[in-house]
């Protein structure tokens, strides 16, 4: 077995505990928290130094064909996005695309109040907002996420070209360039924190997205099928492979994506001030996004919200977040109880299933696109980094 030898500082301690419930994965995370994404990394690079021409956004639309003359650290990445693993089936994956979009409500409440609050209360928080880019750093996370989500889960996104495909890999440059500004930056601590955006907290983001988001909506009520998780962890599986998670760390399934999950978060020291931050960012930008204008009903939602949440990450959590005392549990039966009578409906009247994948789709898109840019912050979209 291979000894850790340079773990961070700030996860020592978690490791110390991780080390217990899984050594080898918990080795495999922690070698990984001082590594970036080396494939994005050097194209991100490189494309600061060719400005002449749009090389990201040539690859995006052209593939490898329209990158005879970029520099080869683009036609590195661009190549890995390009070879399709032999463990991926595109048609395989339809089960799992219509049991998200069939169910896109509460994998939504599952995935606003249960994953994504539990990744960015990590230190991945902290690398968002030292990288010098703050703004609506919570809406922001919030809109691109849900755009990869309804990106991916559609037939066909995650091909070549495919807009889930782009989406991915948009997110990682995304990533490459924000870890090169953090790093950068003299409020980042190498030696306590590792490498900002690390190739562990990647991978970490991958399975908070993929089963423990499965087992989070399962919370809520949605039921799906063997086939169904399978196909929904593969297309995670592959969106992970695109955005940079390393091969040792990208789960094949269910339970690994959640042991995974487990180990990450074991690792991780208490939430600091940028996870508080972004967490309740989180929770109170959510009905922005969905468009409520009216503050009474915004704020009945972000009350829901926060009860959704406590119920899902659970009470020390949510009070080490300072989310506000709700009855969680409560709000969580009630939310059972109407998806599971949803459900009958839904499996014994197909004009009421297909009425409403149709509304539902349609509400994942308004979530998605509305106020959304590329995902990536102008200079990169342009190819261009800061000197």
């Amino acid at each position: 077995m291979t000894q850790v030898v340079d773990i961070p500082a700030a996860f020592r301690d978690g490791f110390a505990r991780a080390r217990l419930l899984d050594a080898g994965l918990a080795e495999r995370y922690a070698r990984h928290l001082s590594l970036g994404d080396p494939l994005a990394d050097a194209a991100v690079a490189a494309a600061a130094t060719a400005r002449q021409r749009p090389w990201i956004r040539i690859g995006l639309d052209q593939g490898l064909a329209g990158l005879d003359d970029a520099p080869q650290a683009l036609r590195d990445l661009f190549a890995h996005a390009t070879d399709v693993p032999y463990w991926f089936t595109q048609s395989r994956t339809l089960p799992g695309c219509r049991a998200f979009h069939g169910n896109s409500r509460m994998f939504l409440a599952a995935f606003v109040a249960g994953s994504l609050v539990e990744a960015y209360s990590t230190l991945i928080a902290k690398a968002f907002i030292t990288s010098g880019r703050l703004g609506d750093q919570a809406g922001r996370r919030f809109r691109q996420n849900n755009q990869l989500l309804s990106e991916i889960f559609l037939p066909g996104g995650l091909g070549e070209f495919g807009e889930g495909w782009k989406m991915a890999l948009r997110i990682r440059l995304m990533h490459a360039r924000l870890r090169l500004l953090t790093a950068r930056s003299a409020d980042w601590n190498h030696e306590d924190w590792g490498t900002p955006l690390s190739a562990a907290h990647i991978a970490f983001m991958n399975a908070a997205l993929s089963g423990r988001l499965l087992e989070r909506a399962r919370v809520l009520g949605v039921e799906l099928f063997p086939e169904e998780r399978r196909a929904f962890m593969m297309i995670w599986r592959m969106a992970g492979h695109l955005t940079g998670v390393p091969a040792e760390l990208l789960p094949r399934h269910e339970i690994e994506a959640q042991q995974l999950f487990r180990i990450g978060r074991m690792m991780e020291p208490p939430p600091e001030i940028e996870g508080i931050v972004l967490a309740n960012g989180l929770i109170n930008s959510a009905p922005m996004a969905a468009g409520v204008d009216d503050p009474d009903l915004r704020r009945r939602l972000v009350r829901q919200l926060y009860g959704i949440s406590r119920g899902l990450i659970g009470g020390d959590l949510a009070t080490a977040l300072h989310f506000p005392e709700t009855r969680g549990m409560d709000t969580l039966t009630a939310i059972r109880l109407r998806n599971r009578a949803d459900l009958l409906l839904r499996r014994h009247i197909g004009f009421y299933d297909r009425r409403r994948r149709a509304g539902q789709f349609t509400q994942l898109l308004d979530l998605s696109f509305e106020g959304l840019d590329t995902g990536l912050p102008q200079a990169a979209a342009e190819d261009e980094l800061p000197a």
